[in-house]
Order: C-alpha cells, then structure tokens, then sequence
C-alpha cells in the first residue's frame, strides 16, 4: 500500500481487503488521515470503485465514528470464482474532493472455513517494551485466544528476536504500519490508530468467529471462564443474539 500513496500530505490508502464469498468480490478499503490531524472535510462516505469497466458505489455511506479513517466497502458480483491470491486491480475514487487512488492491487482471501475461534488485534510502537509485549502475549495464550494480530507503526528493538519463534508458530502476526507522519505533534500511539481498528477488524472479519480489539494495556479478563475467552463469546451469543458487539468496562487499577 505504500506505493499507492507517495504524497504525504494527503489521506494514505492503508488497506485494500477483497474477500470472494458467494459470487461476489467483497472489498474492504480502509484511508488514513490522521496523520494530517483533523481534517473534518475529509470525514465522508463519497467514494466509487472502478473494477473491470464498471463503477461501484461505496456501501457504508454513514460516515465513521472516529476521526481520521474512512471505512468503504464495495459489493462485486462475478461470474468466476476467485481461489485465494488471486490478485486483482482497481481504481478508487474520492469524488467529494477529486482525488483518486489508481490502478491497486491486492490479493483475494475467501473465508475460513474453520474460523479461528477468537483473533485478537493491538497497536504498538516503540512506545511499548519487549516486557510488557512479553507479559501480554503469555496472557492471550492463557485466556486461550487463537491469534494475535500486532499492527507494528514503529521499528521496536529487539521485536523480531524476541518474539520470531511465535511469528513463525503462526500464533503473532504482525502488519508493518511504519506509515510516513507529518510533526504535528500527535502521540505516536494515537497517529494511524483510528484506521489501524478498522483495517485489523476487516481483516479477521472472515478468519476469526469474534475480534478482540484492545491496547497492550488492557487485560480482557472474565470472571466467569477466567481461561476461555472463546466460551464468554459462545455465552454472549447465546444469551444476547441481539448483540453482535461488545463493549467491556474498563477498570483502572493503582497500586496503593
């Protein structure tokens, strides 16, 4: 994605997700511009996709609750079945403010057919230490959660030696998100963070059965299956199915 986007001084395309399922090419795009600071004009939902010839209107046209991202989604329906990476070229157009993003390629997923049971995703730079990702890491395999997904916006030293016999087990993955940022004096953990939920989330949509998206910080911890995070999911389905989203409380710990 990053030859995509040259100017920095413009919203990055930070992530192009296209998934085949059931005919159709869904595509998932997520844009970054917080790295600008807020820019409220560039908060819409007036995007088209151009693939093979034909135009698509973005779907998720009700804007993002959080400043500095667009979420777009296109629906294709084809004629050919796609395998996973296949890769495809399209054109995405900001027709609001007359920018597009031309001639991207991506590779096509399909969805698990055995999805993991729980994915969970986190922001780090060189803000975080090896220790503190250390710690976090034994307690994901504790609560028996399937995958982590690591969007990594800075280089971290000692990363790669401390944790590559996990990334190779397949248990961490972890995306480059070392996206160029203007001196605006923003906190690193805050710069790209919005579209960094969007595109983690988009991206284990089909992996994962449930997404936990939290900071390294935060310890999702239940009383009721302290081991089996996966279990307090299948017990929120079945005791709320109206839900298909879970906001946890968070409590603030001090040592006295």
């Amino acid at each position: 994605m990053k030859t995509v986007t040259s100017d920095i001084d413009k919203p990055f395309l930070v992530d192009l997700n296209p998934l085949y399922k059931d005919g159709h090419l869904l595509i998932y795009a997520t844009i970054s511009s917080m790295h600008l600071g807020y820019r409220w004009g560039e908060y819409h939902t007036n995007f088209t996709l151009l693939f093979e010839n034909r135009v698509y209107d973005n779907l998720y046209n009700k804007g993002s609750p959080l400043p500095g991202c667009n979420q777009l989604f296109f629906d294709i329906p084809v004629a050919m079945p796609f395998s996973v990476g296949d890769v495809i070229t399209v054109s995405l157009f900001n027709l609001k403010l007359k920018r597009a993003y031309k001639d991207v390629q991506s590779c096509v997923s399909v969805p698990n057919p055995d999805p993991l049971p729980l994915a969970v995703c986190s922001y780090i730079s060189d803000y975080n230490t090896i220790p503190e990702l250390r710690s976090w890491i034994a307690f994901q395999r504790v609560v028996n959660v399937s995958k982590i997904m690591f969007f990594q916006a800075t280089p971290i030293p000692g990363f790669t030696e401390a944790f590559d016999h996990l990334i190779r087990e397949g248990y961490v993955e972890v995306v480059d998100y070392t996206w160029p940022r203007l001196q605006n004096g923003m906190k690193m953990q805050r710069n790209n963070q919005q579209s960094q939920v969007n595109a983690c989330f988009y991206r284990l949509k089909h992996r994962a059965s449930a997404v936990v998206l939290c900071d390294v910080d935060e310890y999702v911890h239940s009383e009721k299956y302290p081991f089996d995070l996966p279990e307090v999911v299948r017990y929120t389905r079945r005791t709320h199915p109206e839900y298909d989203l879970v906001t946890v409380v968070v409590r603030v710990m001090h040592n006295v």
